[in-house]
């Protein structure tokens, strides 16, 4: 297939490299092309990365996962501030009567 603008040949690829949706992009323009069917395909793939309509266990899971990274950030909080008091404590004689 040529490109309507420039009349270059088309490059095929698989839309997010894996999906089974296939575009046409062109290398003079980098305009690309999509049958008109494959849009829905597109917006449901994207979809299923993004994870809108996602199960109820996939959903679980994002969320303990969520949940596990803000538990795990707030212990990397804990344990800077206590290597912080340590480090004075040890440094600085005195430190805590400072406070």
């Amino acid at each position: 297939m040529r490109c309507p603008e420039d009349g270059a040949t088309l490059q095929q690829y698989h839309y997010l490299y894996s999906t089974p949706i296939i575009l046409e992009q062109c290398p003079v323009c980098g305009g690309f092309f999509a049958k008109h069917e494959d849009l829905e395909k597109m917006q449901l793939a994207l979809d299923k990365t993004k994870g809108v309509g996602m199960t109820k266990l996939e959903e679980y899971s994002a969320k303990a996962g969520a949940e596990e990274a803000q538990h795990l950030a707030y212990m990397n909080r804990q344990a800077s501030l206590a290597s912080f008091f340590n480090f004075m404590d040890y440094h600085m004689s005195g430190f805590w009567g400072m406070l």
